[in-house]
């Protein structure tokens, strides 16, 4: 969009004459590139003014091809845009806008949901639930908010936002007794789950991602494995520290915040740090550690394997990008085609092909879980990404 074209789009809004899709537009616009920590707009006069000034600050701004401009107190931008945009089609953009590199933002609506609201979308053929041990297996979302249940040693309850708890049965509960049954919880493609475990830890379960845990743990220690991507709140207990294991790594923390991802059909594996300390590396077949791999990550590093070699890498991230999931966005930041659409494959339960599509391309955004697949559709159809429907949850990706 050139400058003319915005001043006109400007004027449309500031008479009324703008369409839903524009109106959101300008003020998802406004609220992202000024980093505003409010949801209210100013007054039309105002309004008129900042955007202008946002507008000639960028322009002068020299930025190289595939560089990502960085906004002053853009931490909060992701949750504040989200909240002020009204449709599934609410867009905003800063590489077409000024045509200067090949980033790409969008972003869908973003009221947050709650599990089991009946308004979210993309709900996938099967439920998330929670197998205890070799008893019955629980649809979580049978379970009724506030209406505990008890089994063996722990009983478990739902929060009105949908949090599964898991609390001791202190009368049946033998610390020394290493034996517990081990519980796991499954969440399908297109759902997300939280728990909080026995200890207090939190958990969120994103789609197409499970945790194994004993219902109650150890007295020495705290252990789980996962698959998929998940994210930890681990309560802090010194004297029993908590591992969190998948196929490619074993992670060891007192108590702290980090997401994993262990998806099985990706090659590569990793842990982020988001507050606190961890200890991480590759095991062997029989659970020691592979030689070179241990890293001690500090807030905003991330640990990847190369699950093919080995191979073991260090970088910062972004942080926003890395937890987002949890709060119902999926958040991408200069990544490429493929990648965006394996994500939205686990959101919307679909299965995606390729005919044809440009590698180098890359966006940067987010889309809301409230986002529903038709809307991303056309989403990606206004940036010359053609998303073809062609039923039985299949899509076909091709670049115009």
């Amino acid at each position: 969009m050139k400058k003319n074209q915005f001043n006109k789009l400007l004027k449309r809004y500031k008479k009324g004459k703008a369409t839903g899709e524009e109106k959101a537009f300008v003020e998802g616009w406004y609220n992202y590139h000024a980093g505003l920590e409010r949801l209210a707009l100013p007054e039309d006069g105002v309004l008129e003014e900042d955007l202008l000034n946002i507008w000639q600050n960028i322009s002068t701004e020299q930025a190289p091809a595939a560089r990502i401009v960085r906004w002053k107190r853009f931490y909060v931008a992701a949750s504040v845009v989200a909240c002020v945009l009204i449709g599934g089609l609410s867009i905003f953009t800063l590489s077409d806008l000024f045509k200067q590199d090949s980033v790409v933002n969008i972003t869908g609506a973003y009221p947050f949901p709650m599990l089991n609201d009946p308004k979210n979308q993309g709900i996938g053929a099967y439920d998330a639930y929670v197998q205890l041990g070799s008893g019955p297996m629980i649809n979580l979302d049978s379970i009724k908010p506030d209406h505990a249940f008890s089994y063996d040693k722990v009983s478990l309850s739902k929060e009105e936002d949908g949090t599964i708890v898991y609390k001791k049965n202190t009368n049946k509960w033998d610390p020394i007794t290493a034996n517990h049954a081990i519980h796991t919880v499954k969440v399908p493609k297109a759902k997300q789950s939280k728990i909080v475990l026995s200890d207090g830890t939190k958990v969120w379960l994103n789609s197409e991602s499970s945790i194994s845990f004993p219902e109650v743990f150890a007295w020495n220690e705290r252990n789980v494995e996962v698959t998929g991507e998940v994210y930890f709140e681990v309560k802090r207990d010194v004297s029993k520290p908590f591992y969190v294991k998948t196929k490619d790594a074993v992670v060891k923390v007192l108590g702290t915040s980090f997401n994993v991802t262990a998806y099985g059909d990706e090659n590569l594996s990793s842990t982020t740090l988001i507050t606190g300390s961890v200890n991480v590396f590759a095991p062997t077949a029989d659970g020691s550690m592979i030689a070179g791999t241990d890293r001690t990550l500090v807030p905003g590093e991330q640990w990847t394997i190369n699950k093919t070699n080995k191979k073991v890498s260090l970088q910062t991230v972004d942080l926003k990008d890395i937890i987002a999931w949890k709060d119902g966005l999926i958040s991408f930041t200069n990544l490429d085609l493929k990648s965006i659409m394996k994500k939205a494959a686990r959101w919307y339960d679909v299965e995606v092909e390729y005919e044809s599509y440009d590698q180098d391309r890359r966006f940067t955004g987010g889309i809301s879980s409230r986002t529903t697949l038709q809307e991303f559709i056309r989403i990606m159809d206004l940036y010359q990404v053609k998303v073809e429907d062609q039923g039985g949850r299949k899509l076909v990706v091709r670049s115009k």
